[in-house]
């Protein structure tokens, strides 16, 4: 099971757990150094269209760098930090899609601020919710697509 936070001034928690014992398997604090929320849509769509690995590079700053990482073929969710890893027992690509589309859509107006634009910055954040936008109405009918096939 993964869990997102609510994003908060540049940053977000994402937590794994693991699917049998229901415990927490690692927390990690991403931070507004990477686009999680654009990379966590950009790899989705990715790994559903192209059946590659999901896997999104995670910025946590003082705590160091993480990759969270699943595949589609064993479908194991973990987060990667050097030879440590933290994983859950299972999770398919397409319930992984459904929980940032999820997530997404509950903080969208986070999402769009993610980047903190100031207000001579306008523009850029114009094309920053065209991005997410497009890349979430994108993610949701690659799901559907998924879903109708099986």
């Amino acid at each position: 099971m993964i869990e997102f936070s609510k994003p908060h001034a540049g940053w977000l928690h994402i937590t794994i757990t693991d699917n049998v014992t229901k415990t927490i398997s690692k927390t990690v604090s991403a931070s507004y150094l990477t686009d999680v929320p654009g990379d966590l849509l950009a790899s989705a769509i990715t790994s559903i269209k192209y059946g590659t690995p999901f896997c999104v590079e995670i910025d946590a700053e003082a705590e160091g760098t993480y990759i969270l990482l699943n595949t589609p073929y064993i479908g194991d969710l973990a987060f990667i930090q050097g030879k440590d890893s933290f994983d859950v027992r299972y999770m398919d690509t397409i319930t992984l899609a459904e929980e940032i589309v999820k997530f997404t859509e509950e903080n969208i107006e986070e999402i769009y601020n993610w980047n903190m634009f100031t207000e001579d910055e306008e523009d850029e954040k114009k094309e920053y919710k065209t991005m997410i936008d497009s890349r979430l109405k994108e993610l949701k009918e690659l799901i559907k697509e998924e879903k109708e096939r099986y």
